[in-house]
């Protein structure tokens, strides 16, 4: 589906990718409404605008743009690049497919689908959703703009202290460090069942792992 405002993540922060011929109104709307939706969950990152064509973006209209995203704790940059992988569809339907980064932070645009393994040893950030049998695994955190429905292992090297972010948590599996959880047919601890577009957090806890909403999750470590 079409959207005129897109935010992605990328390895100097979130570029906001509109379309410049977007009514300002509905543009400005969309974006507030996007913000609202996150809860707090971009709050601190960094920021820039930049239009799906690359013209030079209308210095009111970008005005506009970073007090909406000064007033939910973004913090705007002067420039970005846009560093990801983007896979193809056809690249990530492939069987066994294995992609790996030795360092830093892995930055992907893409559904994983079934049969594709992501591994990094530093963190991962996924626009996009994990598919049933496919695996995200990261040394770090991972964050997922998505669904997860595949396996998740953050911490894979023995980090107990990772996180894993996503907008919807429906994995096979779920693992931080050495302890796992597997959801085939009842919710994680702390999960109420319904769908959401509200970010959650799974951490460790007593041994456990546990999800919960980010926003509350954030408010009890302030």
């Amino acid at each position: 589906m079409y959207e005129g405002v897109s935010i992605k993540g990328t390895k100097n922060g979130l570029v906001i990718l509109i379309d410049e011929n977007l009514d300002k109104k509905i543009l400005l709307k969309d974006i507030e409404r996007k913000m609202q939706q996150a809860r707090g969950f971009f709050k601190g990152a960094t920021f820039a605008v930049a239009t799906r064509s690359g013209s030079v973006i209308d210095d009111g209209i970008k005005e506009d743009i970073e007090k909406i995203c000064l007033n939910h704790g973004l913090i705007p940059q002067s420039e970005s690049q846009v560093i990801w992988h983007n896979f193809s569809q056809r690249t990530l339907a492939a069987q066994a497919t294995d992609i790996k980064n030795e360092t830093g932070v892995e930055y992907i645009k893409g559904t994983l689908r079934s049969g594709c393994r992501v591994e990094s040893n530093g963190d991962i950030v996924l626009i996009g959703d994990v598919n049933p049998n496919a695996e995200l695994v990261s040394a770090g955190n991972i964050c997922v703009f998505g669904t997860i429905k595949g396996i998740v292992h953050a911490g894979a090297t023995g980090n107990a202290n990772a996180t894993i972010m996503a907008y919807s948590f429906r994995p096979q599996q779920i693992r931080i460090g050495s302890v796992f959880s597997r959801n085939p047919e009842q919710d994680l601890p702390g999960q109420t069942g319904n769908e959401t577009l509200i970010p959650e957090i799974a951490y460790i806890y007593n041994n456990t792992i546990l999800i919960e909403k980010y926003k509350d999750y954030s408010a009890r470590r302030k």
